[in-house]
């Protein structure tokens, strides 16, 4: 899901103009490979928890906007009412079994 060696290669062998695909996936391309390049994909996609996993793996310097996000696209995740607790959060979600710590 996330090769975008083979994303470019769909492109370049595909019926339709390369142009309207090459600008987004030089753009991904710019990011480092990780979590933040999963991140920018998986919101352009609009798959928000996966978006959200991703951003959490980024670390804690990107836990306001794992917040966010939570709030803004994932909202059965968190509520408004309830403060942010991210163990609850990351129990939540569908993807979460790899941030679990053993313990």
């Amino acid at each position: 899901m996330y090769e975008l060696e083979l994303a470019f290669m769909v492109v370049a062998h595909s019926q339709r103009d390369p142009g309207e695909y090459m600008a987004q996936l030089q753009i991904f391309a710019a990011l480092p490979p990780g979590p933040l390049r999963r991140h920018a994909l998986d919101m352009h996609l609009g798959r928000w928890s996966h978006a959200l996993h991703a951003l959490l793996q980024a670390g804690d310097a990107h836990f306001d906007a794992a917040l966010r996000l939570a709030r803004d696209k994932v909202p059965p995740l968190i509520s408004q009412k309830t403060p942010p607790d991210l163990a609850a959060l990351t129990t939540a979600l569908p993807c979460s079994t790899a941030l679990q710590t053993p313990g």
